[in-house]
């Protein structure tokens, strides 16, 4: 199945196979720096509430109803594109944005 996908979205000419070429170097593949400043925006946000939810005692696996997410107004709209991914992997019922000179976490209820 590979292999046929690969004919026919790549290569149209049967001269070339999956199987025969080499893997990407990290140098052909171009570095979205957008996409990795928000994925650092993002991996951020999560370690600051991870990291309250452990000085709270509340295990990770635990649903919280509210958590305000206060940060640079460029910040917020780049976490608020995660929204979703926040929730899932916080275990968030609803995520609030607040404006502030830097990203802070603080849990509103359980």
């Amino acid at each position: 199945i590979t292999e046929e996908i690969f004919q026919t979205l790549l290569y149209r000419e049967p001269t070339y196979s999956i199987h025969s070429l080499s893997w990407p170097t990290p140098d052909t593949i171009p570095l979205n720096q957008n996409a990795h400043a928000e994925g650092e925006l993002l991996v951020e946000a999560l370690s600051k509430i991870r990291r309250l939810k452990a000085q709270l005692k509340i295990p990770l696996s635990k649903h919280v109803a509210s958590v305000t997410l206060k940060a640079p107004m460029k910040t917020i709209e780049t976490l608020k594109k995660q929204l979703q991914d926040l929730t899932n992997i916080l275990h968030i019922h609803t995520i609030k944005f607040q404006e502030s000179d830097i990203l802070m976490a603080e849990i509103v209820s359980e």
